[in-house]
């Protein structure tokens, strides 16, 4: 009788946790900072509440009502973390988005040998997806490099069409759009803004109409080997006052330059008249106003066509989706969504196949 009690109270705390996890969505980040990591704690807060449903099944069936109140007041949070979908087979435009971290994934210190074989291994991915549209972040490229990678998207993968801004004409220094089919038009979202190169568009004609795809990488957490190292450390109980500050710091830091990014951002990609497709890092979990922000305006791929549990970051913190594909439902059908674990950047690709809707 004692131990059912406090497991009720245990119980009554854990649900009260879910529903505080539900606030950073309706506050942008720079304006509370520190509610906005209330969002990380989704993931586990929801597996505890669904283990007392569990436990209150076979001890107590009227407790149930609790834990499972609690988590229908924002049921919609459910298939951002985890969905199950079938795949169509009919496609006319498939986009892969994929931050290739440079491709210097799991490197101390700079190796050319290491960086041309992550980079041939990507290329080979990329072949087998036959994607139409890549878009990379995190992308320095020296486009005059004979055989380099850009040179292998263009004349080994015809990828004959592509679009980088604010850079020199000979480097790509962030995002870069390749396309299979001709860009009649390109751009910085924020033209002059020091980050131009970040947020870029472009329109694509495709044999069914034009689309017009952005490349967003929105404002990075920074967090290096050392961080990683520390939060898993931390993770473990072996907890560091200093290492813990640093990363809450960082953490908060990346939310707040973030929110103002979005705040500029979103009235400059909601107005096309064309079809839309949002892609890129946006380094904000499904639960946060930046997630928000966007699927007020369109359609999250993962939530119509994920299967699984959705994750697209490759190291400990934060293990959750942070790279999306958003697109324009009225204009267009998400038809599958693949993300492969791909272990050639700190980031896993995000793949989805559309039908566009002729009108």
């Amino acid at each position: 009788m004692l131990i059912r009690k406090i497991l009720y109270i245990i119980n009554i705390i854990a649900s009260l946790l879910l529903a505080a996890t539900y606030i950073p969505a309706f506050i942008p980040q720079d304006i509370v900072p520190s509610v906005s990591l209330l969002g990380y704690a989704y993931p586990l807060l929801l597996a505890i509440n669904i283990a007392f449903i569990v436990i209150w099944l076979f001890v107590k069936p009227r407790h149930v009502l609790l834990p499972l109140a609690f988590i229908l007041i924002r049921f919609s949070y459910v298939p951002r973390l985890i969905n199950f979908s079938s795949s169509g087979k009919d496609k006319d435009l498939t986009v892969l988005t994929y931050n290739v971290n440079d491709f210097r994934h799991n490197m101390d210190k700079f190796d050319v040998k290491r960086i041309g074989q992550i980079q041939d291994s990507i290329i080979e991915y990329v072949r087998r997806t036959q994607a139409d549209v890549v878009c990379y972040q995190d992308c320095t490229l020296n486009f005059k490099q004979r055989k380099g990678f850009h040179e292998q998207m263009t004349d080994s993968l015809g990828y004959n069409h592509f679009y980088a801004a604010g850079v020199q004409a000979s480097r790509n220094n962030n995002c870069i759009i390749y396309s299979k089919y001709p860009i009649t038009n390109a751009g910085s979202v924020l033209p002059g803004d020091a980050n131009q190169h970040s947020y870029i568009f472009a329109d694509v004609q495709t044999p069914v109409q034009k689309v017009r795809i952005y490349n967003l990488h929105l404002a990075s957490y920074m967090l290096g080997v050392q961080e990683q190292s520390d939060y898993s450390a931390i993770i473990k109980g072996k907890v560091s006052d200093t290492a813990g500050r640093n990363i809450v710091h960082k953490l908060l830091s990346a939310n707040k330059r973030r929110a103002k990014q979005v705040r500029r951002i979103i009235p400059a990609v909601e107005n096309s008249a064309m079809p839309v497709i949002v892609a890129g890092d946006f380094n904000d979990h499904p639960f946060s106003n930046t997630y928000r922000r966007f699927s007020k305006l369109y359609k999250d791929a993962f939530t119509a066509k994920g299967n699984g549990i959705g994750r697209s970051y490759n190291g400990v913190f934060p293990a959750y989706r942070i790279d999306y594909i958003f697109y324009k439902q009225s204009r267009l059908e998400a038809v599958e969504y693949i993300s492969e674990p791909l272990d050639l950047s700190d980031h896993y690709p995000v793949l989805v196949k559309f039908k566009i809707k002729k009108q």
